[in-house]
């Protein structure tokens, strides 16, 4: 636990990382139906919560509010980009990594082709990789 003062010189108020998540979780629930509240709720943090604290504790906040309303937004789906996005299409073009994603059914966008033409043009590619697979390994054991 770290102990944290305010500018004034009160008294330290002790908080911890879970205490800074609960807290901060509490000010983007709360934007939704208090936003005044929320304000007031931010600009205490601010003023006891040191920058880098504040700024982790805002960052768990707005995963956990993606994460908890996935059915409108969403994350890149590449391996290291971060992008948040709403989703209103299907198709969805990160600025950050400039992949394009298909918001259905979460896969590279398949340009021309419906979710279930795609769907079917895959599981087609995979069951020729597991004949040639086995093509392959009986032309081995033949040999």
């Amino acid at each position: 636990m770290e102990k944290l003062q305010q500018e004034s010189g009160a008294t330290p108020v002790t908080v911890n990382a879970v205490d800074h998540a609960l807290l901060i979780t509490g000010t983007a629930a709360a934007v939704h139906g208090a936003q005044i509240a929320a304000l007031h709720l931010a600009a205490d943090l601010e003023r006891l919560l040191p920058a880098s604290v504040l700024s982790e504790a805002y960052e768990v906040a707005f995963r956990a509010y993606v994460q908890q309303h996935a059915e409108t937004w969403g994350r890149c789906l590449s391996a290291d980009c971060e992008q948040v996005f709403r989703k209103r299409d299907a198709l969805f073009q990160c600025d950050c990594c400039l992949a394009d994603w298909c918001t259905n059914c979460l896969l590279p966008y398949h340009h021309g082709q419906s979710c279930g033409e795609h769907q079917a043009w895959l599981k087609a590619s995979r069951l020729g990789d597991s004949e040639f697979e086995e093509f392959s390994s009986s032309s081995i054991d033949s040999s």
